[in-house]
């Protein structure tokens, strides 16, 4: 048998809810049961897009917390007995991911549209939290489950409209220290996973934070590279993910090579800059930006992050 109960999502106050019609725009979340309710406080003249605070992360070999690192897919726990977590904070092209983790099948209706999770398994649906939910603050709360708070944060508001330059990253500096970073920006950094060759680290609370890759010191990691997350961020010259090889090479001339394969660095011309690269990904099949970063040479090479 399908649980079903309701969860629905509005834009402000505290609903208790029966099995009835949404309004437009709402969120419908159905697991058969009883009846649930929802906290959805979004504050009329003051929209919020400040972020949680971020403790915990769901990076593999980390105890799986409520908060994902800035970029990663939010998971939305299907499950009894679960308590209730402090705010998550989420940027609105983060995606979702409804974890059924019950023993029965639930059937989910999101964005519009029913989907089934069977016992035990997991469910991306394609939207962005953007598509469904405006920014806010957004707790689920039902009878079988009791997920973190989302805390929908705006695509300009915090690290999310970062202007990336050749040696800074929205004030983050690659070959500064953690406490150098923290003092000249006012925010903690998290150190989420520390490896024997580098740990990941990005600002605490901030769903647009770039992924930093940091040295293996156990005190006080230098950055090394700091990795864009969203399509907002954007260099100097206003390109980044998203962006066409073609823009690339006129805006940067011959300062833009090809390192290797679908890899593309801008090469400073300046002997204090020497050092340093603006790094980006092509996609092979539409010639566009994935990804982009910044570091040192030796360092900002590297793809993945650590």
């Amino acid at each position: 048998m399908i649980r079903r109960t309701a969860i629905f999502i509005g834009l402000a106050g505290l609903l208790t809810l029966s099995c009835s019609t949404p309004e437009p725009g709402e969120v419908v979340i159905r697991v058969e049961g009883s009846v649930s309710s929802l906290v959805t406080t979004v504050p009329e003249a003051t929209t919020t897009t400040e972020a949680g605070t971020q403790t915990t992360t769901s990076l593999p070999g980390l105890d799986p917390g409520p908060c994902p690192a800035p970029g990663a897919t939010v998971i939305v726990a299907l499950a009894d007995g679960l308590a209730e977590q402090a705010p998550c904070a989420v940027s609105t092209d983060a995606m979702l991911r409804f974890s059924n983790l019950t023993s029965d099948p639930v059937s989910i209706e999101w964005a519009g549209r029913q989907i089934e999770i069977a016992a035990q398994r997991s469910v991306v649906p394609p939207e962005t939290v953007g598509e469904v939910l405006t920014p806010g603050l957004h707790a689920f709360v039902t009878s079988i489950e009791a997920t973190p708070t989302v805390l929908v944060a705006a695509p300009d508001s915090g690290f999310g409209a970062a202007q990336v330059g050749l040696r800074s990253f929205g004030g983050v500096r690659p070959g500064q220290r953690i406490s150098e970073v923290e003092a000249a920006i006012g925010v903690p950094i998290v150190v989420a996973e520390r490896g024997a060759d580098c740990s990941l680290g990005w600002i605490a609370g901030d769903p647009h934070s770039p992924i930093l890759a940091l040295d293996a010191s156990e005190e006080n990691p230098m950055v090394l590279v700091a990795h864009a997350t969203t399509v907002h961020q954007r260099t100097l010259s206003d390109v980044g993910i998203g962006s066409e090889l073609a823009d690339l090479q006129s805006t940067y001339g011959d300062q833009f090579t090809q390192v290797s394969g679908s890899q593309y660095a801008f090469e400073p011309n300046e002997s204090v800059d020497a050092n340093y690269r603006l790094v980006f990904e092509i996609s092979d099949a539409d010639s566009t930006v994935t990804a982009m970063r910044i570091g040192r040479i030796g360092e900002v090479e590297r793809s993945a992050p650590c």
